[in-house]
């Protein structure tokens, strides 16, 4: 029974495959639930990171798309940008310090329209 259910899988191998597999059922992929979740939730961009096989469908859907340092070669050709490497969460220090230049550009704007007497 379990065969026949793989049989409908596909395999992605991380770049240390002996330590870790994910089996997917064919029809699946993050692509697909990512537009879903943009179409319900209607969302302008989509921007993603990843480092493995499994994470290519994304990169090819997304506005954006962020590979870690240590990702598969495969997924960095695709990337927008190469960051840092995971083990240093270069993810959290990414979203740092795009969340700090967006409070920048929002007090720019506060502070003018203040100063206008808007």
């Amino acid at each position: 029974m379990l065969a026949c259910h793989l049989s409908k899988c596909k395999q992605f191998l991380s770049k240390n495959d002996k330590y870790l597999t994910n089996i997917v059922h064919s029809t699946l992929s993050k692509a697909k639930s990512l537009l879903k979740l943009k179409e319900d939730y209607v969302f302008d961009r989509l921007v993603v990171f990843g480092d493995s096989l499994n994470d290519i469908s994304m990169f090819k859907i997304a506005d954006e798309s962020y590979a870690v340092s240590n990702a598969r070669d495969e997924l960095k050709e695709l990337a927008t940008q190469v960051i840092g490497y995971n083990e240093e969460d270069s993810v959290a220090h990414f979203l740092e310090s795009v969340m700090e230049e967006s409070l920048k550009i929002q007090r720019k704007g506060h502070s003018a329209t203040f100063c206008s007497g808007k």
